[in-house]
Parts: C-alpha cells; structure tokens; sequence
C-alpha cells in the first residue's frame, strides 16, 4: 500500500448456520435431496458408428474389465475387412509381377537390350508396387481393429449405473452407452 493509499475495508465476518447431528435433530427433522455418485466413474462408447443388435448388461449389473457390454452389427464391418484383404493380396500379386519384370529388364540391361532409362522406369514400377503393398497392409490392419470394435468391453471392475442406447439404435463413435462406477 502507498502512503496515499487508505488500506482496504476489512471484509465483514460470515455467520454459518451450524446443527449438532443427533437426538436434537429428532425434533426438527431435515430433508435434504440428492444424488450418490461414485467418485470414479467412466463413460464407455464404441470406437465406430453403428446399429446396436445386442445389450448385455442393465443398471445395477456388477462387471468384469473386459466383459461385453454390447455389441454392434457386425456385418459391414466384416466384409470392409474382407474388402481390405482382397485388396492387400492383390496389391502383393502386382508386387510379385512389378519384381519379375525388374528381374528381366535387369537381365536385358545387363546384356545391353533396353536403355537406362527403360530400366529406370521398371525400377520406379516396382518401388510403386511395393508402395501400395504398404497401403494395402495398413488398411487392412485399420479395417481388423474395425472389426473388433463391434464390441463393447467394460474398461474396468465396477457396476453399471447409467445406460443411454437401446438395441435398434443407431448410435456415433464416442456416444456413451453405458457408466461404470468404480466399486471401491
């Protein structure tokens, strides 16, 4: 504070309404409204969009870390996973064929048939080939974890105090579904 300054108002002291928890609350009986929550308690959701075809626990049911929720239409999501498979293996049969090719023009180039250039050009083939195998791998390992995520799994022991999806509905990726409060 500056010699100029007057010190601040001293802020006036609050009263608080206080009651001794016992026989004398029997005479004047309080009620008070509320809800019980658990401290620690996780919202769970799928990780990919889809229709609910099956819910495996209520509220009040006690789980399991990695005991099924619910489930979701699997059907999509499996042939995405075929789709992607096909894809990889004909990604890797074009990389066989892309190789064997490299292999003659190198033996053609060796005996002075093609030009630089044209070996050049199978080489940058098979280097593009090889490209979309690693396309087509990662792919299908996305559309795999895909497929696992039809499932909901209880991420921890607790018990189910909340459920927000029906089977029929059609829910989003991260949409709760379910709560599970920790049980201790």
């Amino acid at each position: 504070i500056s010699c100029n300054q007057a010190p601040p108002p001293q802020q006036p002291v609050r009263s608080a309404l206080v009651a001794i928890v016992g026989d004398q609350t029997k005479l004047h009986p309080t009620v008070f409204i509320g809800e019980i929550r658990s401290r620690y308690e996780s919202a769970q959701g799928f990780r990919i969009d889809g229709k609910i075809v099956k819910r495996h626990v209520e509220v009040g049911t006690v789980v399991k870390k990695g005991q099924i929720l619910a489930e979701l239409d699997s059907i999509d999501t499996e042939l995405s996973n075929q789709a992607a498979q096909a894809q990889l293996h004909t990604a890797e049969v074009e990389l066989e064929l892309a190789r064997a090719k490299l292999n003659r023009q190198k033996k053609l180039h060796q005996s002075k048939f093609i030009s630089d250039q044209a070996l050049e050009t199978h080489e940058t083939q098979f280097k593009a080939s090889a490209a979309l195998v690693k396309q087509a791998r990662a792919q299908a390992k996305i559309t795999s974890n895909q497929s696992q995520y039809t499932k909901l799994l209880a991420e921890r022991n607790g018990v189910v105090t909340d459920i927000h999806a029906e089977p029929g509905q059609v829910i989003n990726a991260g949409d709760v579904i379910a709560r599970i409060a920790n049980l201790s």
